[in-house]
């Protein structure tokens, strides 16, 4: 189950773990067939992170999504030293991530304001879908000089910056 799952991701001795907790999407059929005693067990899986904290990991950050089972969350475990930023930024909304591939959402957070204007940008889930609507995905991407260019005063170190060929 769940706790020998767990302890096998802790023997790999990785620098993060994240604990998801179930989530019901709106057109999955578990919501229709949904019962909270079906579910009784995650809570008891949530209890297991015990083993993290045993094994020298910290919670760093946590995150709850609509339809989660028993109100509970998700957790972001890690070494002490290891706290991944592209999580907190993700979560805290306060940072500009780019994306790019199958799937990716791209989210522009607007300069110099804690819980300013976002915009997102998707790229196409299937690989199918993305080739053959590649021209459509670069003019949403010019949507990202769009975004900043609203921001005149924040010049141009306040606008992401590709980094290692991305």
């Amino acid at each position: 189950g769940f706790r020998h799952s767990l302890q096998t991701a802790i023997d790999l001795d990785p620098e993060n773990i994240t604990v998801h907790t179930l989530t019901l999407k709106r057109a999955s059929n578990l919501v229709v067939e949904h019962r909270a005693a079906d579910y009784a067990d995650v809570a008891a899986m949530v209890e297991s992170c015990e083993l993290l904290e045993k094994a020298g990991y910290r919670p760093y950050y946590l995150y709850r999504q609509k339809g989660t089972l028993q109100n509970l969350e998700n957790v972001g475990w890690c070494k002490p030293g290891y706290e991944c930023l592209y999580n907190i930024y993700i979560m805290e909304e306060v940072h500009t991530i780019l994306s790019a591939g199958a799937g990716g959402s791209t989210k522009l957070v607007a300069p110099g304001a804690r819980h300013g204007k976002i915009e997102r940008i998707f790229n196409y889930k299937y690989p199918t879908e993305y080739i053959d609507r590649f021209d459509t995905i670069l003019a949403r991407k010019e949507g990202v000089k769009q975004f900043y260019d609203q921001y005149p005063s924040c010049g141009e170190s306040a606008r992401p910056q590709a980094h290692g060929g991305v």
